[in-house]
């Protein structure tokens, strides 16, 4: 079935959105570049989500999106121009014009990729009207578990690592469940309330700022779990992402002198030598002294770092002027790379580092401050891929990206291997892999496969038996708890159980794998 047209609530979304843009473009300094930004923006709501059902594909596309157009909207608030707000190592409009060019591909590639996808509205409902909050905890925190378990063995097995930590995502299949299950059956929050405020914590207390994941499945979440774009979606999803920025600003105005504090002045080393306990009285004693200078430093920091055009413009400016296009051999390697696994090639050569690319395809000398060599500075795909093809040939790679990953999110949301609820949690793993525009064009690539393959063996290994615990199976099995409605509900549950005994026959026979 190819997917319906847009529901009525997401043009009025939409339309809100451009109203907002056009309001904006009047501050600007290039009205035409914010309002193209918008009009982007609008098509991929249009393209990439339907009401009901979880926004997979839009939440990888948004968040490249949003690292592309917050410096002309950081801009626009502060009524100055592209180079008042970021870097200037090249022409930052025709960067950034590039840059939309390139997320309008990849946006037009994922929905030709996902066209026909099975509908999993009415079987997510169904689902989590006998799922109750409480299984659905429990399930959320064996993946939590399961995450720990798979990074300890990472650290354990280096061979291993990039598999282990691409398994390590299930504990978003679980927090997604969580979210779906509470939001539709509107209680259980305060389960949800836990575990964000557990990853919270344990983001906070890290060298680097590791929490933006739990705020983005809890909108993907709260977005899947409402049938219609009402006004208390609206605003849930508005005070949800407000407390993001809110944090995210007040960590980008501390995180210099709290990584100072951690490392105990060895900023190069990246370690930590601080006991929690320090840690979270160091946040403490911040938060208590936050001012509204603080903020505007810190929301002034977090969009030039969001920001992520800057690279790219200049790649564009020294490529091919200083440096002659790669002709495919970026792509080339990336490619060898991932089909030789270093458990089975250990005597494959190392990588040249992302600051090496950097420096090498942008001009710039990142280590001018003396301390690149430590640091990971990435070129971002995008602009690797221009280096091996220019100006048209990365437009129709990043579409063959795009259509790649509709394809596969269709093939994960459309099996019948585990319920809908799950199958479409597998698919947040898997987007949450490459969703920012940053990453390197191997980096990309590698995660996104490797993280497949993690699904897959999970898919059919141990979350059936997680399922069969806690799962809506057990529930529908032995009766199930449904909520007041009368016979309709009671039908339901009985054609639930069918569905699921379905969903756990198929499961079993490899069908569908």
């Amino acid at each position: 079935m190819i997917s319906a047209p847009a529901s009525r609530q997401t043009t009025t979304f939409c339309i809100t959105v451009l109203a907002v843009t056009s309001v904006l473009a009047t501050m600007s300094h290039d009205p035409v570049l914010l309002l193209a930004g918008g009009s982007v923006v609008a098509l991929a709501v249009v393209l990439l989500w339907r009401a009901g059902e979880a926004p997979v594909l839009l939440m990888a596309a948004g968040c490249q999106l949003s690292q592309v157009i917050v410096l002309p909207l950081h801009a626009a608030l502060m009524g100055g121009q592209l180079h008042d707000v970021a870097f200037e190592f090249g022409n930052l409009t025709l960067g950034t014009w590039f840059a939309l060019a390139a997320m309008l591909s990849l946006v037009a590639g994922m929905w030709i990729g996902q066209l026909g996808v099975r509908r999993t509205a009415s079987a997510m409902e169904l689902e989590a009207a006998v799922w109750s909050p409480r299984a659905a905890f429990v399930f959320c925190l064996a993946t939590l578990l399961l995450s720990a378990l798979f990074v300890a063995l990472g650290d354990l097995y280096d061979g291993l690592r990039q598999p282990f930590l691409a398994a390590a995502r299930i504990k978003w299949a679980g927090v997604f469940v969580l979210t779906y299950v509470c939001t539709t059956r509107r209680r259980g929050f305060v389960y949800v309330l836990l575990v964000a405020f557990f990853e919270l914590v344990r983001g906070s207390l890290g060298y680097f700022a590791d929490f933006k994941e739990i705020f983005i499945v809890l909108l993907v979440g709260t977005l899947a779990a409402s049938s219609k774009l009402n006004r208390r979606m609206v605003l849930s999803g508005a005070l949800l992402a407000g407390f993001a920025l809110t944090l995210g600003a007040f960590w980008s105005a501390i995180k210099t002198d709290y990584r100072t504090f951690l490392s105990l002045g060895s900023l190069q080393q990246q370690t930590i030598l601080v006991p929690i306990p320090d840690r979270l009285g160091y946040l403490m004693d911040r938060a208590a002294a936050v001012d509204g200078e603080m903020m505007r430093y810190g929301f002034d920091t977090m969009a030039r770092r969001w920001g992520y055009v800057g690279l790219l413009a200049a790649t564009m400016r020294n490529v091919p002027a200083q440096v002659p296009f790669e002709n495919g051999a970026l792509v080339g390697a990336t490619i060898m790379h991932v089909l030789q696994p270093r458990l089975l090639f250990p005597e494959k050569p190392p990588l040249r580092s992302d600051t090496e690319i950097t420096v090498l395809y942008s001009g710039i000398n990142l280590d001018a401050g003396g301390n690149a060599t430590d640091t990971s500075i990435s070129l971002g795909y995008v602009a690797e891929l221009y280096v091996d093809f220019g100006f048209v040939g990365t437009l129709a790679a990043i579409f063959i990206l795009g259509f790649l990953s509709g394809r596969v999110v269709k093939y994960l949301i459309a099996s019948t291997a585990l319920p809908a609820i799950v199958s479409s949690g597998l698919a947040v793993v898997l987007m949450m892999s490459v969703m920012s525009f940053e990453q390197g064009l191997l980096k990309v690539v590698g995660s996104a496969v490797t993280t497949f393959v993690a699904i897959l063996a999970l898919r059919i290994s141990l979350l059936p038996y997680l399922l069969s615990k806690w799962g809506p199976t057990a529930a529908a099995t032995v009766g199930g708890e449904l909520p007041h409605g009368g016979g309709r509900m009671a039908a339901e549950g009985r054609d639930l159980g069918s569905h699921l005994r379905g969903v756990q026959a198929v499961g079993r026979d490899g069908n569908n794998l």
